[in-house]
């Protein structure tokens, strides 16, 4: 095959516009980020003020209150924030409609993941509840996110 016949190929698709695959993964994706979004706005009444019988926070009192309530704090309002921002800038509507905004909004999405996301996950990564590959793996998806929104 030839650069211009994949070209050809590659300018045929861009016309053809989303595929229905395309456009089925975009509808998961976004009931997937909703959902997450959701439920961790549904847990809040169990962090403002912590109750430390909750899932997430058993057991951690004893470490709570030094230093870790700081990056939890963080995560839990800039976490979700950052996954709704994440699903309004896949649109391509918006892209298309208004650029301006789009790139706002991405700048915006970009700092709360670079400077509060990653970071405080990061910090929340040492006390992962399961041990030290969990604490590993949380890590690993902190250090991603920080490269992904980099680019």
């Amino acid at each position: 095959m030839s650069a211009t016949s994949v070209r050809d190929i590659i300018a045929l698709m861009q016309k053809a516009g989303p595929s229905v695959l395309t456009r089925a993964l975009s509808v998961v994706t976004l009931v997937l980020i909703v959902r997450v979004a959701i439920g961790v706005l549904f847990e809040y009444h169990h962090y403002f003020p912590p109750n430390f019988q909750s899932d997430f926070l058993r057991g951690r009192e004893p470490y709570f209150w030094g230093g870790y309530h700081w990056p939890f704090f963080v995560h839990l309002i800039s976490g979700p924030a950052s996954l709704i921002l994440g699903t309004l800038l896949v649109s391509e509507r918006l892209r298309k409609r208004a650029p301006a905004w789009h790139r706002r909004l991405g700048r915006i999405q970009g700092v709360c993941v670079l400077l509060l996301v990653a970071p405080s996950g990061l910090y929340m990564a040492r006390y992962a509840a399961t041990g030290a590959v969990a604490a590993a793996g949380l890590g690993s998806r902190e250090a991603c996110a920080v490269a992904t929104a980099a680019n």
